[in-house]
């Protein structure tokens, strides 16, 4: 398993208490740049080290759409990260699970997104 932040060479600033949201294209060939279709999920889970939040209990704070990105359109997820309950500052990694009826238990699709958590005014 990669050390935190081996797979990514840079990390997201994430204010807690804010909005600022970090999008995510999710590709299902990285090499081919393939947008994944995400018209069948049903949930979206993010894990930021030992917090968890779902877009079931936090619609407003994780979410997805369609919407046109370089004139395609493409599934987006946002998440505001800083406004899920129990993050604290420091350096954490994030994963991203999307579930639906293909895969009920999740389908991991960033693992361990380096974030840099600032705890602003």
């Amino acid at each position: 398993m990669a050390e935190w932040g081996e797979c990514f060479t840079y990390r997201e600033l994430v204010y807690i208490g804010h909005s600022n949201a970090i999008t995510l294209i999710p590709l299902t060939d990285s090499e081919a740049e393939t947008r994944m279709d995400l018209s069948g999920v049903t949930r979206i889970d993010v894990c930021i080290d030992a917090t968890a939040g779902s877009s079931d209990t936090l619609p407003n704070e994780i979410s997805w759409s369609e919407r046109m990105v370089d004139d395609v359109l493409t599934w987006v997820i946002d998440i505001q990260v800083g406004l899920i309950p129990g993050i604290v500052a420091g350096n954490a990694a994030m994963r991203v699970v999307v579930v639906d009826a293909e895969n009920t238990e999740g389908l991991v699709i960033t693992h361990d997104l380096a974030l840099n958590i600032i705890a602003a005014c």
